[in-house]
Parts: structure tokens; C-alpha cells; sequence
């Protein structure tokens, strides 16, 4: 029997970058650039698919996937609004999300009929790690300094010359995804200013979550699968990092398949 094999293919949050008019993903090319995505990463052959929501966000999300199984003209937008899925802190509605066009095309290629929940979300709390960063001048302008390293390299990368494919290429480079794990997040554990570790639990908090998206994801493997996960690429390196230390998966890089 074979370890589960994991491929994580990184992405970016589709709702972000339209909301600064940055990309619209609803348009032709970056549709037809997605497209292609699909075949390339269906290369890999997943018999599984796991997105970043709350399992109890699970039933519904294939509630839907369902129906657009068997109606794909469906008005997502409708029964978004009808559905109500929530992802993290607030409702999906917009079929523009990752986790709604994109992931059930991804799906439907692959002839998979269920998609799995696995994230793990409770708050987010680094705005409150640069408000008790402000109080002292040196460590605000240290961590914001850093936090804006990454920021930038993220905002270079989306222009209109850029193709979504290499946008891709950009989030599932494991450098990419070190870099952003040392310049966005470890330097918050640095703020702690008496008796507060605002900074700390910050940072713990996102170990936590990504332990148990570790946990979620282990736990619907099996022997032989080939799960594609579809997430957020902050979330890449330590999950990379959470499966390659595991005795009982194996990864592969979404990068090989994205030449």
C-alpha cells in the first residue's frame, strides 16, 4: 500500500485582488489562464479535493457543488445568497471566491463528487499586534518594515502583463513561501511589551491553525490517495513543512506542475 501523496496548490484570495480592481477573474483570459491551470495540476491526478473552509461549512459548499454538477449554467450568485456559506470571518457571495468557481471546476475535471473542508479559523488578531506595536516607535517601524517586504513583492507580482499562471508559479515557489513565513509572521512574536504577548499569541495562534488543518487534512487520507489541496499560500510553508515531517505522507510540489 502507498502513503497518501499531498500536492497543496497555493493561491490567492480571487476577492482581494478584485476589490483593488487589481485582476478580474470573471473576465475571458484570466478564465481561459485558469483553465489551463486545471490541466496542468490534473497531471497529478488527485482523487481528493480539500479548500479552505470550516468543516461544518462542508454539507453546504457540496450542496452546491452538486447542483452545479447537474445544472452548470446554475446562477451561483443566487444560490450563494440562498446557501449562505461562510468562509472564515464572512459570507462568500460571490462565485468569483476560489473556493466556489475555481475549486468545482477543479472537481468536475477530475471526476471528483465531494469536497472537503479542512480550515481551521478562531479570529485574527494582527491588527491588534500593530496597535501595541505603535507604542513603541522602534519595534512599530522594525515590524512594519518587515511585514512590508513581502507586501511588496505581493503587489509587484499582480500586474496587468502578469499571467495567472505566473502568479502561481510566484505563490507555490518555496522560496516565496519561506520568505513571507520570516518577514509576515515570525517577526510578530517579537512584540511583547510588559505583561502583554499580544505578538506571541499571534503567532501561536497561526501555528494552531495550521496544526489543525494538518490534523483535518490526516484525517480524511487513505492509503493510495492523491489529495490536491486548494489554499491560501501564506499557509504553504508550514504545511509543507507539517507534511514533509509526517510518517505517513508524502508531498508533492504543485510547482512541478506548473512549467
Amino acid at each position: 500500500m502507498n502513503k497518501p501523496k499531498i500536492m497543496i496548490l497555493g493561491t490567492f484570495h480571487f476577492r482581494m485582488e478584485e476589490s483593488i480592481d487589481i485582476i478580474k477573474i470573471q473576465n475571458k483570459n484570466p478564465q481561459n489562464e485558469l483553465k489551463e491551470i486545471i490541466k496542468k495540476i490534473s497531471l497529478f491526478k488527485p482523487n481528493k479535493l480539500c479548500v479552505e473552509l470550516t468543516p461544518s461549512e462542508e454539507d453546504k459548499h457540496n450542496e452546491l457543488f452538486q447542483k452545479f454538477l447537474h445544472k452548470p449554467d446554475l446562477d451561483l450568485n443566487i444560490m450563494l445568497g440562498q446557501i449562505g456559506i461562510k468562509g472564515a470571518d464572512y459570507n462568500i457571495t460571490n462565485p468569483i471566491d476560489e473556493r466556489i468557481k475555481f475549486a468545482f471546476d477543479l472537481a468536475k475535471y477530475n471526476k471528483i463528487n465531494h469536497i472537503y473542508s479542512i480550515d481551521y479559523y478562531d479570529g485574527w488578531t494582527q491588527p491588534l499586534v500593530f496597535e501595541k506595536a505603535k507604542e513603541n516607535d522602534t519595534l512599530y517601524q522594525k515590524l512594519n518594515g518587515s511585514f512590508m517586504k513581502f507586501a511588496n513583492k505581493y503587489y509587484e507580482i499582480f500586474t496587468k502583463e502578469t499571467s495567472i499562471t505566473e502568479i502561481y508559479r510566484f505563490f507555490n515557489n518555496k522560496k516565496t513561501n519561506e520568505f513571507q513565513h520570516i518577514t509576515s509572521f515570525l517577526p510578530f512574536n517579537d512584540v511583547e511589551i510588559g505583561d502583554d504577548s499580544v505578538g506571541i499569541d499571534f503567532v501561536a495562534s497561526w501555528y494552531k491553525r495550521n496544526l489543525h488543518i494538518f490534523s483535518n487534512l490526516k484525517h480524511i487520507c487513505n492509503n493510495n490517495d492523491r489529495v490536491l489541496v486548494l489554499y491560501g499560500a501564506a499557509h504553504l510553508k508550514l504545511l509543507r513543512d507539517f507534511i514533509n515531517d509526517s510518517l505517513d505522507l508524502d508531498y508533492v510540489e504543485a510547482l512541478d506542475y506548473l512549467s
